[in-house]
């Protein structure tokens, strides 16, 4: 263990930390907010406007937090793939796409049209909604 910090260390070490607290909550909200959903990113949780409260796995959040971080952007399924399960996948494996149904089906966004995370033919999914963060205080 080393040497105890002198008072006017220990209280420089203080501010020091209380900056990068408040910077980080400077920096964005921990809740977004897109199309009827709330997403608490601190606590992984997923809430309608109804009220209702959706479970998500850690590999649907990942997910939705990718296409949160890129609204309106087409995410092809190497891009999808690679920052949900850390690889590439093999042309014919479906997993990326069983992941998305699994996510639109979170969302109540199934049917023949999905109208928020929708598919580009040959080029992958995009997420068809505004993205804003959420001020629980404003409610």
């Amino acid at each position: 263990m080393g040497k105890p910090f002198s008072p006017r260390e220990l209280l420089a070490r203080i501010k020091a930390l209380l900056r990068r607290v408040s910077f980080a909550q400077e920096r964005g909200s921990d809740v977004l907010a897109f199309d009827e959903w709330r997403l608490d990113m601190i606590s992984h949780r997923l809430f309608h406007a109804d009220g209702e409260e959706v479970f998500l796995s850690g590999a649907d959040f990942a997910l939705l937090k990718l296409f949160l971080d890129h609204p309106q952007q087409i995410l092809d399924r190497d891009t999808i793939a690679n920052a949900t399960r850390g690889r590439e996948v093999m042309p014919l494996e479906r997993i990326v796409d069983m992941a998305v149904s699994r996510l639109r089906q979170r969302l109540r966004d199934t049917g023949k049209s999905p109208r928020l995370i929708r598919t580009v033919r040959g080029s992958g999914y995009l997420l068809a909604t505004q993205v804003t963060p959420h001020h629980e205080s404003a409610h």
